[in-house]
């Protein structure tokens, strides 16, 4: 018996096992997700593609050791995108360059095991086998013994509700809400010292009655986290990670209040709210498992690549202010809470500020020049749609109107303390109400509770 297991683990099983090991360590990140179709198909191609190679490199290179070259392979593809980050590069801004580089360089590796590796003893291929299979078991078996103790634990990653935190009242006059955030907007204070920009857009505002909010902030410089403490009332707890941000999301303490209150949510944005899907999979954030298990790898990265370029990203920003102004158009039976969320000022950059399209060269978070002419053209065009909107819909102004921004500018290259966490704010509301007790406000996120306190809907 003991030789038969001395044998089995003798075999090149590591191959396998380190899909395996894989599978379980994307699949715990977030438990809740799990889907068995998509991990069981997965795994199954990856079986087939692993045995195709491993029958490859056996003629190729040598019977013994042709696992080897398989773990390189699959390593260079699911691991690509780690081990840029450990090399210096941003996520946002892996060059392609690197990429060419990075395979020749894996290329060569193949080529250099392949000589050594054959000059090797077969016998040492046993043991290599018993290691190499012994260590991949146990690390398996140490990601499946941490999915089975966070199993019961989603609940801590879904933000806590505040009993009475964000509570439309259910009497008086229930006006539609418009909100339109404008992602990666920063504050004009920000945009002042860092880009050296003058926002006209806040004389605009005024002349049409908004209130300016300068000194706002978000606890979060990111826009999934920012969504969370806004839609989910709490911003004291975080969710875990963005899987489970993503299903918090989903189920949006605000939305279901307000809701329960007769209003009917329009989502125009790029994540499901609060059970409403999205106009558009415009994120770039794992909505889904399979997103989860692909992220971060070769395969999710050219995914990314070829979804979020910027005429998708423009084609999205067109449809969706098109939409807004069909609704705002509209005359609904009912009172709405429409939450609107542009593309605009965020990468990628593809309208100048005088509308035209935008061709860039390659360029990484460092390059302050091109970006910061980039940033403000872009954010002058989201301007200008902006203030077509007000000057030539009438409709928009027996509402409360509030435009913010998610953050403030994240570039490497920005030093200015805090600048990610001032992201740009304005509100209307066509009632009466103490002005300085909204300007006083901190966060983004106590915005509705300024609402429910002053008696407007």
């Amino acid at each position: 018996m003991d030789q038969k297991i001395k044998d089995f683990f003798r075999r090149q099983w590591y191959p396998y096992l380190y899909g395996l090991a894989f599978l379980l360590f994307k699949t715990v990140r977030y438990m809740p997700s799990f889907a068995w179709p998509v991990a069981f198909n997965l795994y199954v191609l990856y079986i087939a593609i692993t045995w195709l190679l491993l029958e490859a490199f056996k003629k190729a290179a040598t019977v013994a050791y042709a696992g080897i070259f398989v773990i390189m392979c699959w390593a260079s593809l699911l691991h690509v995108i780690g081990i840029a980050q450990l090399l210096g590069f941003e996520y946002a801004y892996i060059p392609a360059n690197f990429y060419y580089a990075f395979y020749v360089f894996v290329l060569c590796s193949l080529i250099a095991a392949r000589y050594l590796l054959r000059k090797c003893k077969k016998d040492y291929a046993r043991y290599l086998n018993s290691l190499l299979n012994t260590f991949l078991l146990i690390i398996c078996l140490v990601f499946a013994v941490n999915g089975s103790v966070t199993v019961g634990q989603e609940k801590k990653d879904v933000v806590k509700t505040a009993p009475s935190a964000i509570d439309l009242p259910g009497s008086g006059v229930k006006r539609d809400i418009v909100w339109i955030l404008m992602d990666e907007y920063g504050s004009s204070k920000v945009l002042q010292k860092v880009f050296a920009f003058r926002n006209p857009f806040d004389t605009i505002l005024q002349h049409h009655g908004f209130c300016l909010l300068p000194s706002i902030q978000t606890r979060f410089p990111n826009t999934l986290l920012s969504l969370n403490a806004l839609f989910n009332e709490d911003d004291s707890i975080r969710p875990a990670n963005f899987y489970a941000g993503i299903d918090a999301l989903k189920k949006a303490s605000w939305i279901q209040r307000i809701k329960r209150d007769g209003y009917r949510f329009v989502n125009l944005s790029s994540f499901d709210i609060g059970g409403e899907n999205k106009l558009e999979d415009r994120s770039g954030y794992p909505s889904t498992y399979l997103d989860q298990l692909i992220s971060g790898t070769f395969f999710g990265m050219m995914i990314e690549k070829a979804r979020f370029t910027a005429a998708r990203c423009n084609a999205y920003n067109h449809r969706l202010y098109e939409k807004l102004k069909t609704t705002l158009s509209e005359q609904p039976q009912y009172p709405r809470f429409i939450w609107v969320h542009l593309a605009i000022p965020h990468e990628p950059f593809s309208r100048d500020s005088a509308g035209g399209p935008v061709s860039l060269p390659a360029y990484t978070g460092k390059d302050s020049v091109l970006i910061k002419k980039c940033y403000t053209g872009y954010l002058e065009y989201g301007n200008h749609l902006l203030q077509q909107l007000l000057d030539t819909l009438q409709t928009w102004k027996d509402k409360i109107v509030i435009i913010t921004g998610d953050h403030g500018p994240r570039y490497s290259f920005i030093k200015e303390p805090g600048a990610s966490s001032h992201p740009y704010a304005a509100v209307y509301i066509p009632e009466k109400y103490d002005t300085a007790a909204l300007q006083q406000l901190r966060y983004i996120s106590n915005l509705p509770s300024f609402l429910k306190q002053h008696g407007l809907p």
